[in-house]
């Protein structure tokens, strides 16, 4: 019987990412493969983030409490980003 390894693609979590150079470091980690990420508030426009592929955190930054929250149950437990972005 072969053992089968599994591969999962490099994951990124873009903190300001609705911003100009944020919009272009998605763009970035999407060209390389990766499982992206986009932290952004929930007035954020969404414009030119408009790739199918992208996964949005809606992030209140004036709510720790929430803010903690929200990151902490955004990937399934014990998996985490292999890159965090705070653009």
């Amino acid at each position: 019987m072969e053992d089968k390894i599994l591969i999962r693609k490099k994951r990124v979590l873009v903190v300001g990412a609705g911003g100009f150079t944020g919009g272009f470091i998605v763009e970035e980690g999407l060209r390389r493969g990766y499982e992206v990420w986009a932290g952004v508030r929930e007035t954020t426009s969404r414009r030119w983030l408009s790739d199918e592929r992208i996964r949005f955190l809606n992030l209140d930054f004036s709510r720790p409490e929430s803010l903690s929250a929200t990151l902490s149950t955004a990937l399934p437990a014990g998996e985490k980003w292999d890159y965090i972005v705070y653009n």
